[in-house]
């Protein structure tokens, strides 16, 4: 047991990475002095993309905070070191009434505050007190308005029983930039929540997703935090997000969120912005200069078409779903300069499955940026996709189109939505007008529905020609799935050899709209043909639809022939690689092929009953291409037949030698302790081999020939 009374410390304060360094190190240059990140991002970083990265993992951290930045004008002043590290294993209670203090240090007057470092806490059986645990980030220094505050650092406690009252904090420092949250993470009797929480404050954002439990996990964002998801996001137990907090897409990519119970949004859940960038998309606006050269942007176009320019320049065209919406919005057609980024760009991709209910009294919206410099073209709106078993609240969904500049801009299209649910219940705002400008955008799209559609396969990967060795497909599908349902027996795997046993196949989620079908290694040339059948995976019940796809296996090979002595093919011989590559057979006519990795090192032993194979074992090294003439020759005995002799008082041995094979004579006065006669080795070389033994001065003496392949 541990217990930290009241006044009581463990402060590791300022005990992580010195200013300017650490993996999240901070910008630092004449205009910018970002703060130290960690689980969040440090303030101002984002000015300056490449600087501040978060890192370290949220269910496990061990990593010190990175210290904040200096400020190159003022070399007397230092960056905010960042928070040390810390891991408690107490296999009993944990009580704290005082402080763990893991905090970054505060900025010199015109730094960057350091980034929180880490506590990571386990096997507590009861976790009780009133005191406080945190990895805050440090504050910036206030000499300046271009400082930032460090990013919040990382708390993960699995635990039996909490009944902890005290704070759990790993907010982003304060400053003109304040830092982004950290992260906490607890598992509670197994089951983990992951808080991201700002304490109150809008900083910079917090990356997550990656390397966190694929099921069963709630997710609270509160306290003003921007959580940005990254991909490969788990399936969601529960998802909270807070009043003033934001939940968006990471740059670029759609948000994919799946719920297996409920949601709740009281805040952002947002891809505003995150589509095609101006002038770019499959309905992308045309920028078109007027007579005196001044060009002029219609909007872009998805759900609904462009608006035209002031000049008349064409508003981009509709594409896309309407019943299943995943593309970005396009960009609005360019004005006079682009100085003002994201102007015009599309909105994007929004994509959440919610098994029980999703609440909406905040936002859920991927609407496209206005035009922001003269005569700029509004960005269309993106792609939001509900499947639902009961949506309810009285928020705003949004897939609309933003507006062009001034007169002289067209307006972007609005999107498409489509929403899926057996109970609709919501009473707010659906917003999917085109924007305003020299001429609107048009109206954008909404489906409605209570069947859902089939989930259907998106990706495969492996896929067309392979040139390594096979032990899994991972399949990506349009909706996510249940890993309660999950079933090897839908699956079916046809290699060159023939169908695969369905008891060598395993299935299991990746993440939440992927799986991994693994089976052992396979190494055999040809065509590999994978086939599901439509069975009900959906987190909603829905079917999978039927697929087939295949990939070929083209990797470097091992070939050659085993034969008898007398020239005989030798067939079922299994040739065993090492370093887990599956063995294969050889052909009636004593042919093998064995596909390797590319650069394999390793050795091949043919093995078949009782029978001798010269050499052993075959060693190769560096395979890159096709590897011929491994050829092995096989006997039924390698005994050799020896014929004595006496000369005077010496004896004779005479024997045919087998080439590869190595012989030694042992001798012995007693036929039991044998011991090598000399140390001289004999080759074999298929021709014979005559020696004489002199004889020595004990009364009995015993020979014997030792045969080694």
């Amino acid at each position: 047991s541990l217990t930290i009374d009241q006044g009581a410390a463990f402060n590791l304060t300022g005990l992580g990475y010195a200013a300017n360094t650490g993996p999240g190190a901070a910008a630092n240059t004449t205009s910018v002095v970002g703060g130290g990140s960690h689980g969040g991002i440090g303030g101002a970083n984002y000015l300056l993309p490449g600087f501040g990265s978060a890192y370290d993992s949220a269910v496990s951290p061990g990593q010190a905070g990175s210290g904040g930045g200096n400020n190159l004008l003022q070399p007397y002043f230092t960056g905010g070191r960042g928070g040390g590290a810390m891991a408690l294993r107490i296999a009993g209670p944990l009580t704290i009434n005082g402080v763990l203090f893991a905090n970054g240090a505060a900025g010199g007057d015109t730094c960057g505050g350091g980034g929180g470092g880490s506590f990571l806490i386990t096997n507590v059986t009861t976790f009780s007190g009133s005191g406080q645990v945190t990895a805050n980030g440090g504050n910036a220094g206030l000499g300046s308005t271009n400082t930032g505050g460090g990013g919040g650092g990382r708390i993960a406690l699995y635990l039996q029983t909490n009944a902890f009252t005290g704070r759990l904090s790993a907010f982003g420092g304060s400053g003109p930039y304040p830092g982004g949250a950290g992260t906490v993470y607890q598992v509670l009797q197994g089951y983990p929540t992951l808080t991201i929480d700002n304490g109150g404050q809008v900083g910079t954002n917090t990356p997550f997703g990656d390397n966190l439990p694929l099921s069963g996990l709630d997710l609270k964002v509160q306290g003003g935090a921007i959580a940005t998801a990254t991909n490969n996001l788990p399936l969601w137990n529960n998802l909270v997000l807070d009043a003033a907090s934001t939940l968006q897409a990471y740059p670029t990519q759609s948000l994919f969120l799946s719920v297996r119970t409920n949601a709740q949004i009281d805040g952002y859940l947002t891809a505003d912005f995150q589509g095609w960038s101006q002038g770019t998309g499959p309905g992308m606006g045309q920028s078109q200069p007027t007579a005196s050269g001044v060009p002029y942007g219609s909007g872009g176009g998805y759900g609904g078409s462009g608006g035209s320019s002031g000049n008349g320049a064409p508003g981009g065209a509709m594409y896309g779903s309407l019943t299943q919406p995943t593309d970005f919005g396009s960009g609005g057609g360019a004005g006079v300069s682009a100085y003002v980024v994201p102007s015009s760009a599309g909105g994007g991709a929004i994509h959440l499955t919610v098994a029980g209910n999703l609440n909406v009294n905040g936002s859920v919206s991927a609407s496209g940026a206005n035009g922001l410099n003269d005569n700029d073209g509004g960005g269309s709106g993106g792609s939001v996709w509900l499947n639902v078993g009961t949506l309810s609240g009285n928020g705003y969904l949004a897939a609309a189109g933003g507006n062009g500049d001034f007169i002289n801009g067209g307006g972007g299209g609005g999107g498409r939505m489509a929403i899926y649910t057996t109970n609709y219940l919501f009473a707010g705002i659906t917003n999917l007008q085109g924007g305003l400008g020299a001429q609107n955008g048009q109206i954008g799209t909404l489906y409605l529905g209570n069947a859902l559609p089939a989930i259907q396969v998106l990706t495969q990967s492996p896929t067309g020609v392979v040139t390594s060795t096979v032990g899994y497909v991972d399949l990506t599908f349009s909706d996510a799935v249940d890993p309660a349902a999950l079933t090897a027996s839908a699956f079916s795997l046809t290699t060159p050899n023939g169908l695969l046993a369905n008891t060598n196949l395993t299935v299991a989620p990746t993440c939440a709209n992927s799986v991994r079908l693994s089976f052992p290694l396979q190494n055999t040339p040809g065509i590999y043909t994978l086939s599901l059948t439509p069975t009900p995976l959906g987190l909603l019940g829905q079917l999978v639809g039927a697929y087939t796809g295949s990939f070929t296996l083209q990797p470097p090979t091992i070939s050659g022939t085993i034969t008898t002595t007398n020239g005989l093919p030798v067939a079922g011989v299994s040739i065993q690689p090492n370093g887990g590559l599956p063995s294969v057979l050889t052909d009636t006519n004593g042919n093998f092929t064995l596909g390797v990795t590319t650069g394999w090192n390793g050795t091949l032993t043919p093995i078949l009953g009782t029978w001798y194979f010269i050499p052993g074992t075959l060693m190769v090294t560096n395979v890159t291409t096709a590897m011929t003439n491994q050829n092995f020759l096989a006997y039924t005995s390698i005994a050799p037949t020896v014929l004595p002799s006496l000369s005077g008082t010496n004896l004779g041995f005479a024997w045919n030698g087998i080439a590869g094979m190595t012989y030694q004579i042992q001798y012995s006065t007693n036929l039991t302790d044998w011991s090598l006669l000399d140390t001289n080795v004999i080759l074999g070389t298929n021709g014979p081999v005559q020696l004489t033994l002199p004889a020595g001065t004990d009364p009995n003496g015993f020979y014997r020939l030792l045969t080694t392949h």
